[in-house]
C-alpha cells in the first residue's frame, strides 16, 4: 500500500502490526506489518507527492516484495459537486491529463489512461455493498480520478475547464496516481487506488484542512482499501508480500529501455533488476493489454500420465490460465513465469506439466504479442521478429515469430518515421546518421530505403 502524505500514511500504519522496518537499498523506506484476521503481510510507504516517486515505488515494491496487488491510498480533491467531504471513492480509471500538445490553437489532450484490475475493482464493489448496511460508514463511489503534478485550489482557472471539458466523469484530482499505475501495468502488477474526499479543488482547500477534513479523508481511504486487501487475500492461494531482507536478483527473462529497470515481466510477482547501458539498443518490452486480453484457454481433453495429477500441478494449470486470459506467453515464457523464483516458484515438472495440458495456439499468441508491441512502439520487420524470437525477448520460436509479423499489415514506412520522431525528439542527428542508426543491425533494422524514407518524413 502506497502513501503520498503522513496523514494518508499513519491513517494506514495503523492498521497493521508487528510491524517491520524494510528499506530498499536505493532509499525507499517501507515497513512490513501483519493485517488482523489474515495470513497477509503488507508493505506500506509514505513516499511525498509526485507521480515519478510513485512510478519509482512500484518498482522498488515489485523488486522486494513480487506483490499480489498495489493499492494507492490517499486523500484527492473532489471535481463532482456530489462528493462530500470524508466519501471514498475507488479509481475505476486513472487519467494522466497533463499528456496533450501546445499548439496555435492552444493545449490539445493526448489522454493516457488505465483502468482498475477488474477483480480489485470488483472486490471493493463487495465491500462497498457491506458499507451501505451500515448508516454511519461513509459513501463509496466508483469513478475515475485524473492525476498530474498540480494542486487544484479553482473551479475558475483554466485547468479546471480543461478537466470539465475533456474528463468530466473524473469524480476527482490527485497527484500520483497516474505514475503508479502506469507503473503496475509495465510490472504486470494488479493496481487499484483508493482515496478519501478531503476538499472540493473550489478554492477553500486551507479552510476545510484546518477543519481537520485530511485526517477524516485518509482514515475513511485506509479503512475501507484495508478492508478491500482483506478480501482479496482471503483466496488461499494468494501470494502475499514477503520479508525483505535482501533484493530479489533480477528476472532473467528481458530487457527493458534504457531508463527503466531490467525485467519489468509478466506479473505483479515478478522482480526488476538494474538499469541498461544506454550506450546499447535495448530490445523493448511490451504491455498488457486488457482489452485484447485472449478468451479462457481450456485443457485438452485427455495428458496421458504415468501418476495421478499432484496439487502442485492443478495449482500451476489455473495459474497458467490465469496469466492466458491477461496477457500472451511463449511456451518458453510461460513455463519460465510459472517456475522462477522471480514468478510463481512452481517446479519446473509442475510448470511444464501446465503448460503442455493446455491447447495454446503460438501462432495466435505470438500475433497478440506482436499487436501489443506495435501498440506502444515503432519496429522493423527483422527488429519485431527479433523482439518476438529472442531469449531476451518473448522467446516465441523463430517460425511463429515470423508467422505472426508476416500475418499483419505492417506499413514499415510508417514504422521508420515513427522510429525517427522519437529518436530526433530525444537527441541530434545528421541525415547519414539517423538512416544509419535506423537501417544498421546495431539500429533498428530497417531496410536502407525504409531508413531514408523515415528520415525525409521526420525532417531531416
Amino acid at each position: 500500500m502506497l502513501t503520498a502524505l503522513p496523514v494518508e500514511y499513519d491513517a494506514v500504519r495503523r492498521h497493521l502490526h508487528d510491524r517491520d522496518r524494510s528499506p530498499h537499498p536505493l532509499g525507499i523506506e517501507f515497513e512490513v506489518g501483519n493485517l488482523p484476521d489474515t495470513d497477509g503481510r503488507v508493505a506500506i510507504a509514505e513516499l511525498g507527492q509526485g507521480n515519478l516517486d510513485a512510478a519509482l515505488a512500484v518498482a522498488h515494491a515489485v523488486e522486494m516484495f513480487r506483490p499480489s496487488a498495489i493499492l494507492f491510498v490517499g486523500i484527492a480533491g473532489a471535481l463532482h459537486d456530489d462528493l462530500q467531504i470524508g466519501d471514498v471513492l475507488t479509481a475505476t480509471r486513472v487519467y494522466a491529463y497533463q499528456s496533450g500538445i501546445v499548439s496555435d490553437r492552444g493545449f490539445l489532450t493526448r489522454p493516457r489512461s488505465h483502468d482498475a484490475d477488474r477483480e480489485l475493482e470488483q472486490r471493493a464493489r463487495v465491500v462497498a455493498r457491506t458499507y451501505r448496511d451500515h448508516p454511519d460508514a461513509p459513501a463509496v463511489h466508483f469513478r475515475p480520478v485524473a492525476a498530474g503534478d498540480v494542486v487544484l485550489n479553482s473551479r475558475t482557472q483554466p485547468l479546471s475547464d480543461q478537466l470539465e471539458n475533456d474528463y468530466n466523469d473524473a469524480g476527482a484530482i490527485e497527484m500520483e496516481s497516474a505514475g503508479m499505475v502506469r507503473a503496475c501495468h509495465v510490472c504486470r502488477v494488479p493496481a487499484l487506488v483508493i482515496r478519501g474526499i478531503s476538499d472540493r479543488a473550489d478554492g477553500a482547500k486551507e479552510i476545510v484542512d484546518a477543519k481537520g477534513s485530511q485526517p477524516l479523508a485518509a482514515r475513511n481511504a485506509a479503512d475501507f482499501a484495508v478492508a478491500v486487501i482483506a478480501d482479496y487475500l482471503s483466496v488461499p492461494s494468494r501470494k502475499v508480500a514477503k520479508g525483505a531482507e535482501q533484493p530479489l536478483p533480477p528476472n532473467v527473462r528481458s530487457k527493458a529501455a534504457p531508463t527503466m529497470p531490467e525485467a519489468l515481466a509478466r506479473t505483479g510477482e515478478s522482480t526488476l533488476g538494474s538499469v541498461t547501458d544506454a550506450t546499447t539498443k535495448p530490445i523493448r518490452e511490451h504491455s498488457a493489454d486488457r482489452a485484447t486480453a485472449p478468451s479462457v484457454v481450456k485443457p485438452a481433453a485427455e495428458v496421458p500420465t504415468a501418476k495421478p495429477v499432484s496439487a502442485e500441478q492443478r495449482n500451476a494449470v489455473r495459474s497458467a490460465q490465469s496469466y492466458l486470459r491477461n496477457g500472451a506467453f511463449s511456451r518458453k515464457g510461460l513455463i519460465e513465469q510459472l517456475s522462477s523464483d522471480a514468478g510463481d516458484g512452481y517446479s519446473l515438472e509442475a510448470s511444464t506439466y501446465a503448460v503442455d495440458s493446455l491447447n495454446i495456439d503460438y501462432n495466435e499468441q505470438a500475433v497478440k504479442s506482436a499487436q501489443s508491441y506495435l501498440r506502444n512502439g515503432a519496429f522493423s520487420r527483422k527488429g519485431l521478429i527479433e523482439q518476438l524470437s529472442s531469449d531476451a525477448g518473448d522467446g516465441y520460436s523463430l517460425e511463429a515469430s515470423t508467422y505472426a509479423v508476416d500475418s499483419l499489415n505492417i506499413d514499415y514506412n510508417e514504422q521508420a518515421v515513427k522510429s525517427a520522431q522519437s529518436y530526433l525528439r530525444n537527441g541530434a542527428f545528421s541525415r547519414k546518421g539517423l538512416i544509419e542508426q535506423l537501417s544498421s543491425d546495431a539500429g533498428d533494422g530497417y531496410t536502407r530505403s525504409q531508413a531514408a524514407y523515415g528520415a525525409s518524413e521526420a525532417g531531416l
